[in-house]
């Protein structure tokens, strides 16, 4: 997640902790080819954790609860706080940023959304399925020059 902390509020995403996006209700927006957060959209709901914070920049642990298109994306961006390299809904990568060396790590060539965990309940015809998935290199080369830790799966 890229942006700056603002005064704290309810559903600040900078702050420690969990927040639910509720009564978050998303929408096409045909014209603009994406989503986006409106009063008469269908209900989505999100949370997460902050795993750790650097220089504008903080590592999130997301849980969509609901399952829209774009969803943790656009709620991330409706908070002020798009996740870095998303084109769609984050705008230009690297904004207000001056050093050059962490400009160009918050400029990767894909947007830093990865599902580390996936966890499908068992249902009455199906088994319990959790599938996990390494860190991609160049987003843990990232984390290591903010000094970030990675988390460790649960």
């Amino acid at each position: 997640m890229r942006g700056r902390s603002h005064r704290a509020r309810k559903t600040n995403p900078t702050l420690l902790g969990t927040w639910v996006v509720s009564r978050a209700r998303m929408r096409a927006n045909p014209t603009l080819k994406k989503m986006r957060v409106e009063a008469t959209g269908r209900p989505a709901n999100s949370e997460y954790t902050t795993a750790a914070r650097a220089s504008h920049v903080a590592l999130l642990v997301l849980a969509p609860r609901t399952g829209r298109t774009h969803q943790l994306r656009v709620h991330c961006a409706h908070a002020g706080h798009p996740i870095v390299g998303d084109d769609l809904y984050g705008g230009p990568r690297h904004r207000g940023i001056r050093d050059e060396a962490l400009r160009s790590c918050l400029a990767p060539s894909h947007t830093y959304l990865h599902a580390w965990r996936l966890h499908l309940p068992a249902t009455g015809e199906t088994r319990e399925l959790i599938a996990e998935a390494v860190v991609p290199d160049d987003f843990a080369a990232t984390c290591a020059f903010l000094a970030i830790s990675i988390p460790a799966a649960d």
